[in-house]
């Protein structure tokens, strides 16, 4: 599709609007010929009416003023309809609503250091959209019930899609969540690699980003690597069954001992393969595709090593990585994800990435 310059798309907005062009522009020409007519022909018989003269030139000055503030009106939502929109999408769960617009006020000004936006509420105002539907809050906690989770991620990309359908023109998503990295997976899932995005994690008090896809190489982030892994330790497993559990102790709330527990009482996997990090606590690098695509490559590896019918997911991950994890798996493997639930000291299936539909 051919993109259109700013300078295009005001010439477009100008001329298809009949009313303005024959009202305010072919008016005010007129009333200004008039004025000036009447100006020479008082000047020409030494008689001026300056009263008349007065009242006239007041009507000119004031279509001249009226067609100023419209153009500059029309200039800048042409800015704005041919720019990258920056969509700032938060998801808060198990929080209350203070923490919420807390949180969302941070993501904002994040934005604005980042992007360089600022113009919220006029971004509002000429759009006839409200950021609040890029808000997905609950103050409760997300039941352990695999129906209740693939709801949210469903209901979340309607509200999201109220917001993004009125936004002409290429969009960036900037990903926030304060929630668990399973929800993170399934949305990166759902989001896969169709979108521009950058993904923030929560790092010394701030929003950084650290997942950068805003770029032209946006499938990047499905690149698998080979060689030694920089930020995993994992060993192939010899073989593996139709149904493989993977272990991601990536962060330090993970439960192993309990996760093992859980699969060896459900009978839930025939091998089990243990994914952990090297860098001994929180990934420092400002950049993370590259773990993303260490991670993806376990994946891809697993798959192509004989018969799998499903990998069954239990992680500690930060929500950014989780996030990244999701988009390079996309919807298309069959993996089931499992949630701890600290308060029951357990792990739960609750989402199945294949089964999760796509609408954005």
């Amino acid at each position: 599709m051919e993109k259109k310059s700013k300078r295009r798309v005001f010439w477009e907005q100008i001329s298809g609007n009949l009313d303005f062009v024959g009202t305010w522009l072919i008016g005010a020409l007129v009333l200004l010929a008039g004025f000036i007519s009447d100006l020479i022909t008082s000047i020409a018989s030494e008689t001026v009416n300056w009263v008349g003269l007065g009242l006239k030139g007041a009507g000119v000055l004031a279509f001249i003023i009226c067609a100023v503030i419209y153009l500059r009106r029309i200039y800048r939502t042409s800015a704005w309809m041919v720019i990258p929109k920056h969509i700032p999408i938060l998801f808060a769960i198990g929080v209350t609503k203070d923490k919420v617009d807390e949180t969302f006020q941070k993501v904002k000004d994040t934005l604005t250091k980042e992007t360089g936006f600022k113009d919220f509420k006029a971004f509002e105002k000429y759009f006839g959209v409200n950021y609040s539907d890029l808000v997905i809050h609950r103050g409760e906690r997300i039941r352990s019930d695999a129906g209740e989770w693939s709801n949210v991620l469903y209901e979340a990309q309607w509200q999201i899609g109220r917001f993004t359908c009125r936004i002409p023109g290429d969009k960036t998503y900037h990903i926030f969540i304060l929630g668990p990295a399973s929800l993170a997976i399934g949305f990166g899932a759902i989001m896969g690699v169709k979108h521009r995005i950058v993904v923030y994690q929560y790092v010394d008090n701030e929003y950084k980003p650290v997942l950068d896809l805003a770029g032209a190489n946006i499938r990047r982030i499905k690149e698998t690597v080979s060689g030694d892994l920089r930020y995993f330790d994992f060993q192939p497993p010899e073989e593996t069954t139709s149904n493989t559990a993977v272990l991601l102790g990536l962060a330090s709330h993970f439960v192993e001992e309990d996760a093992r527990s859980y699969i060896t009482s459900n009978n839930i996997a025939g091998s089990i393969v243990t994914v952990r990090n090297t860098y001994a606590g929180n990934l420092k690098e400002p950049d993370w595709t590259r773990a993303v695509q260490e991670l993806f490559s376990v994946f891809t590896g697993l798959k192509s090593a004989g018969r799998l019918d499903c990998i069954h997911l239990f992680h500690g991950i930060p929500v950014a990585l989780a996030f990244g994890l999701g988009m390079a798996l996309g919807t298309f493997i069959h993996i089931m994800v499992y949630n701890w639930e600290q308060k029951e000291n357990k792990y739960y299936p609750v989402l199945e990435l294949n089964k999760l539909p796509s609408i954005l």
